[in-house]
């Protein structure tokens, strides 16, 4: 499926929770805000396919899974929250 970038003005971008922070609910909290604050427009989200908590996040607000998994090349954080 391919969807043009056009058709889906807002991204929800990879949630990281620190881990101490995770099984909290923080994730979710985080999910419906975003929702709430694009209103009715539709929104693409990314994440990382080696983290079922946060599939289980996205799908549980409404998100399915369309596209296929793609490499990614990460990088040391230059900073770290938590």
């Amino acid at each position: 499926m391919n969807i043009a970038a056009a058709d889906v003005p807002c991204e929800l971008g990879w949630i990281v929770v620190a881990e101490r922070h995770q099984h909290q609910g923080h994730s979710k909290c985080l999910i419906e805000a975003a929702i709430e604050a694009v209103g009715d427009k539709p929104v693409f989200a990314t994440a990382k396919t080696d983290n079922p908590n946060i599939h289980n996040s996205m799908v549980g607000r409404g998100f399915a899974q369309i596209g296929l998994p793609y490499p990614v090349e990460m990088k040391e954080p230059k900073s770290q929250f938590s």
